[in-house]
């Protein structure tokens, strides 16, 4: 019986990156708190509340980039500079690019995978290939992939500057289906922090979605939604993913977050 399930699973696994396998909350935390302790204009704002616009004007920003034809060095200076207007501060050049480059180092030197998510991964991959679907720039979510040591146990990444869009967006699941070995949707699932772009976005695909919820926020009224709120234990996380079990209907308390951005 339990061989028959796993025969009848899904062949293809697709997971957001950001905040889903790669820690960011981690890494976003501990830059914006070296630039709080080497910029005092950051430091007027509580880390939680720099966190949280910090994580809205990159996502405000991301279009910009990922099709606007904005380089992705400018529009972290810019951020910065918006980011000390919310601080009260006006910001100009060259204090904001030094301050982007600093964060983007600090941000590198404490990249880290979500815990969990390699033996995750390795338990998946036996009867299933993995995916990435990302909104961000492919040749920087590699990288990002080798840093955590999820490169090997991944097997194709697709990314809004090789399909030309981005999730919610279709194309950018109907393109992972196609380069998961022609997978059809009803045999895939998606895994992401965000309901919008992950799993509002598989859905309208026809592919089934698995909201990872570490923060254990309110699933809106009415909705139901798959989800999990770790990937350790392992057995665990893998029997929610691989059988669609742990079916929330909005009723779970939300918990604070400090200063996570749930719709990443």
């Amino acid at each position: 019986m339990e061989e028959a399930r796993e025969r009848d699973g899904p062949t293809l696994v697709l997971f957001d990156l950001d905040d889903t396998l790669f820690d960011d909350r981690y890494a976003r935390l501990a830059a914006l708190r070296e630039l709080r302790r080497i910029e005092p204009a950051l430091a007027r704002r509580p880390l939680s509340l720099l966190s949280r616009e910090s994580g809205r004007l990159l996502d405000a920003g991301c279009p910009d980039v990922l099709f606007g034809g904005v380089r992705a060095e400018e529009a972290r200076a810019l951020r910065f500079e918006r980011l000390a207007m919310f601080c009260g501060e006006e910001m100009t050049a060259p204090r904001a690019p030094e301050l982007a480059a600093q964060y983007r180092a600090t941000h590198e030197q404490n990249r880290r995978a979500v815990p969990g998510a390699r033996r995750l991964l390795e338990k998946l991959r036996v009867t299933a290939r993995i995916g990435i679907g990302t909104n961000w720039i492919g040749a920087e979510q590699v990288e990002k992939l080798r840093a955590i040591g999820l490169n090997d146990v991944v097997d194709f990444l697709v990314a809004p500057d090789t399909t030309h869009a981005a999730k919610p967006d279709p194309r950018i699941f109907r393109h992972a289906l196609r380069v998961g070995q022609q997978s059809p949707p009803e045999r895939a699932v998606m895994v992401g922090d965000s309901l919008e772009n992950d799993v509002r976005g598989a859905r309208a695909s026809g592919i089934r979605a698995v909201w990872l919820n570490r923060w254990r926020l309110s699933a809106p009224p009415g909705e139901s939604v798959a989800q999990t709120s770790s990937f350790v234990p392992t057995p665990r996380a893998h029997d929610r993913i691989v059988r669609g079990s742990q079916l929330t209907t909005g009723s779970t308390p939300a918990l604070a977050s400090d200063g996570a951005n749930p719709s990443r």
